[in-house]
């Protein structure tokens, strides 16, 4: 017998713990109210400040820019892809309670999901869904596994990013730390920003 797993989605990640100051990074939030992040408080919320692109346009945090360059050059190598950049970064900050919603990342080819700073436990992990779900209605599983599985749990964990196609559905659990902070990326082709 041989076994073929074939349709693969490809999620990297990558530990980023060291690389960036942490305090720093989350000290520019400001609180906008944003349309996937529900929240019973109404706190939670993302920084879209330097215009919709949180890191490109502060010196300070180019060196980040490109670490995370390197890491979406890295997918896209393993992928055979044509060479994608960065194109816009946002910073949601997620309170006891919040939690994003079901949603993909349209105009957009690889999106990253970065945790610079985590405090507090209970997170909320980032829930990936299969696209293949519409497709096996018929389907009736005996017992859950990985073959037959509609989502897949990423642990919200501070210093991990993660890489995944943009047309993945994703959310998250609700948030039970005191504060999750995420740095969300989307990315283009590189031949399209020359």
């Amino acid at each position: 017998m041989k076994e073929h797993h074939i349709f693969p989605t490809f999620i990297m990640s990558f530990d980023l713990e060291g690389k960036y100051d942490k305090e720093a990074l989350v000290a520019d939030y400001v609180h906008h109210d944003h349309g996937l992040v529900e929240s019973p408080d109404g706190e939670s919320g993302s920084s879209f400040g330097y215009t919709n692109s949180y890191l490109k346009n502060n010196l300070k945090f180019h060196s980040l820019l490109d670490t995370l360059q390197d890491c979406v050059n890295a997918y896209t190598k393993k992928m055979s892809l044509v060479d994608c950049v960065i194109t816009n970064t946002w910073i949601n900050c997620y309170k006891p309670g919040g939690k994003a919603i079901l949603h993909r990342h349209e105009a957009s080819l690889i999106s990253g999901a970065f945790y610079p700073k985590i405090v507090g436990k209970n997170a909320g992990d980032l829930i990936l869904h299969s696209p293949l779900r519409p497709y096996r209605m018929y389907d009736i599983f005996s017992e859950p596994n990985k073959l037959n599985s509609y989502y897949h749990s990423l642990e919200a964990k501070e210093g991990i990013l993660y890489l995944f196609p943009s047309w993945c559905d994703h959310e998250t659990e609700i948030c039970q730390a005191e504060k999750r902070y995420v740095l969300s990326f989307n990315t283009d082709y590189a031949k399209n920003h020359k």
